[in-house]
């Protein structure tokens, strides 16, 4: 299985340890984005499975937890991102937006 929460959890703790600077972390928004429900008016819009694995978010809990952690991320180590992450991280709101 390939958890969401997992990959955001593993750039926090490059945050912590002040590696953030030195590790490309676009791969990991990207993969992210792609367990993100993006398209306009969709059921749970905005939110993020899980796992990697499943078709659709079952419920919510992932949206949250994941959601606090990039919120958590751009506002207190943002500045820290390469400019090509920090636009990746920002690009992940607007859909938890709607």
């Amino acid at each position: 299985m390939h958890g969401g929460v997992a990959s955001i959890t593993r750039v926090i703790r490059m945050a912590q340890t002040g590696t953030l600077k030195d590790t490309p972390v676009v791969p990991a928004l990207k993969a992210l984005e792609k367990m993100q429900v993006r398209e306009p008016g969709a059921y749970r819009e905005g939110g993020f499975r899980w796992y990697w694995e499943e078709p659709h978010p079952a419920e919510t809990n992932a949206a949250f937890f994941i959601s606090l952690s990039l919120l958590i991320l751009a506002k207190t180590r943002g500045e820290e991102l390469h400019p090509d992450s920090r636009q990746q991280l920002h690009s992940l709101f607007p859909p938890l937006q709607r």
